[in-house]
This record gives structure tokens, C-alpha cells and sequence, in this order.
């Protein structure tokens, strides 16, 4: 997974820019973070797995964590737990670990990972 092609159309598909992103991420998050940190960051990978979570977030989009037996998990902030037959084998502290790191993890367990725009619900 290219995550910086990732995060480059998910925002051009969104009409918005990086600086809105960020701008976001620090208001919802009380951060300080930059523009130019999240580039550098997404341009070589080194990004955490909650930084992507958060870049999703703000745009209304989640991460989907589906195995080959079609059990989903969606991402969650603290920590992520995956099963395997309702057996916990492992769980990961998103702010510890690069995504590039859980991905290939998730591909090691044969897990996949898909990005959806949250669905607007009519009450």
C-alpha cells in the first residue's frame, strides 16, 4: 500500500488540501502538528499508525480490518486487537508502531485492509 498515493486521493476525492488535514488534526486533537511534518512523514513512510487513523478520522473515513474468514475489525484509537476464531493472537498500540509495520503484519496473518467513507445515516 502507497500510503502517501493513499492519503494524496483520498484529499483530492475530498476537494480539500494537506493544510486543512493538519489544520483539522490539531483542532480535534489539540495537537501541534505541521504540514510540512505530515509530508515528510507520508513521503517516507515513517508515519504512526494513529496519525493515519487520525488523517482518516478527520475526513470521515474508516479503516477496515477484514480476514480471509470475513471477520471485520475496525481500526480504534488506543489499541487494536485482531482475533483469530474468537482467540486473541495479538493487539498493538496504534501510537507505537508505524503503519508501514501493521500493514505488513496484517499481510503476514492474512488480513486485509480496505478505507470507506463513513456512511451518513438518515434518522
Amino acid at each position: 500500500m502507497n500510503l502517501n498515493k493513499t492519503v494524496q486521493d483520498i484529499i483530492k476525492k475530498d476537494k480539500t488540501t494537506l493544510t486543512k488535514v493538519v489544520e483539522k488534526i490539531n483542532k480535534n486533537y489539540a495537537a501541534k502538528s505541521t504540514v510540512q511534518n505530515y509530508s515528510n512523514k507520508l513521503r517516507s513512510g515513517s508515519i504512526k499508525l494513529f496519525e493515519f487513523y487520525r488523517i482518516l478520522k478527520v475526513l470521515e473515513y474508516d479503516i477496515e480490518i477484514t480476514s480471509d474468514n470475513h471477520e471485520t475489525k475496525y481500526l480504534v484509537m488506543d489499541t487494536i486487537d485482531i482475533f483469530e476464531k474468537s482467540n486473541p493472537i495479538i493487539q498493538i498500540k496504534s501510537s507505537s508502531i508505524y503503519f508501514k509495520d501493521f500493514y505488513e503484519i496484517l499481510k503476514v496473518l492474512n488480513y486485509s485492509i480496505s478505507i470507506t467513507k463513513k456512511e451518513e445515516i438518515d434518522l
